[in-house]
């Protein structure tokens, strides 16, 4: 690897260190609790890291990156990493103990909840 591609490799994770930050990704989404919860489970990789793992799994750059959440289905975490890219709302959820992406959904931006849980997508959350 040349000195040129590491210096961008840095800058790459940089900018998703601050993407982060800069939308509050930090709390967003989850409660108090979930977030005690979340951090007794002992994730193996950090917020960053699940969106560097997005940004690299989808080939978009990191500033389509709307915001990291911690979500918890089926009584299980997982790190929900959100894009906006061109007309689509793009979601990458990623275990947290692993690293693997397990759900890739995309939909139009602006579609609409179809099941009323709060987002925009047709699968009942709650």
């Amino acid at each position: 690897m040349t000195k040129n591609n590491i210096q961008k490799k840095h800058i790459g994770v940089i900018a998703a260190v601050l993407a982060i930050a800069m939308v509050g990704a930090i709390g967003i989404g989850t409660s108090y609790a979930n977030n005690q919860d979340f951090a007794s489970t002992s994730p193996k990789i950090t917020k960053g890291e699940a969106a560097q793992i997005a940004v690299n799994h989808l080939g978009t750059d990191i500033s389509n990156l709307v915001e990291v959440d911690v979500d918890k289905e089926d009584g299980t975490f997982l790190y929900s990493v959100d894009f906006i890219i061109g007309d689509q709302d793009v979601s990458v959820e990623i275990d947290p103990q692993t690293g693997d992406i397990l759900v890739v959904e995309s939909e139009p931006v602006g579609a609409p909840d179809i099941d009323n849980d709060g987002d925009e997508d047709d699968i009942d959350d709650d």
